[in-house]
């Protein structure tokens, strides 16, 4: 007798239980509030991408790079200005005002111009520059002059299609330099 009850007892408590799943399962209108569907803020996230993404390319095409670099790294210490140091390279002429903060040979002492790597409008010579589709990014080879020093720099610019960009610039009487930065839209 106490199994039959127990075995009633069981049928009836998941025959109650069902019934308040079934109607928790079918609210009523009022009831229902959309939520955000994680597809929407993707599909967003897509075009955003897609769109940053066509304006780069858009710029390489004109030829028209101008970033901001905000850090600075190299051998000997690395640094983060918010500010930033703005490049541009328009037209195969390279402009920039980068510290510099590595080893150097060959430098006049007390010349002052070994602190930064300047060049103003100067020509440069693409060695090369191709599309990386599987990482998303331009890399663009070249070399530059500075007036002045009459030193000779390798660049290798990378343009990502997310709108950031590395800067690495070597010379033969310094050590290499890195810069990254994003691009000015």
């Amino acid at each position: 007798m106490k199994a039959l009850i127990k075995v009633i007892t069981f049928c009836l408590s998941f025959i109650l239980a069902s019934g308040s799943l079934t109607y928790a399962q079918n609210p009523t209108k009022a009831d229902v509030v959309k939520p955000i569907e994680k597809s929407d803020k993707k599909s967003k996230k897509i075009k955003n991408k897609d769109l940053v993404s066509r304006q780069i390319a858009s710029l390489m095409l004109k030829k028209q790079i101008r970033a901001n670099m905000t850090n600075v790294i190299s051998t000997v210490r690395s640094t983060t200005n918010q500010e930033g140091y703005p490049i541009s390279l328009i037209d195969n002429k390279f402009t920039c005002n980068l510290p510099f903060y590595g080893r150097g040979g060959m430098s006049a002492y007390g010349s002052g111009q070994d602190l930064y790597i300047k060049c103003n409008n100067q020509e440069i010579t693409i060695e090369s520059s191709s599309f990386n589709e599987k990482k998303g990014y331009y890399l663009i080879h070249f070399t530059f002059h500075n007036e002045g020093e009459k030193e000779s720099w390798t660049a290798n610019m990378k343009i990502f299609t997310n709108g950031k960009l590395s800067l690495d610039i070597s010379s033969d009487r310094r050590s290499s330099m890195s810069y990254l930065g994003t691009i000015v839209l």
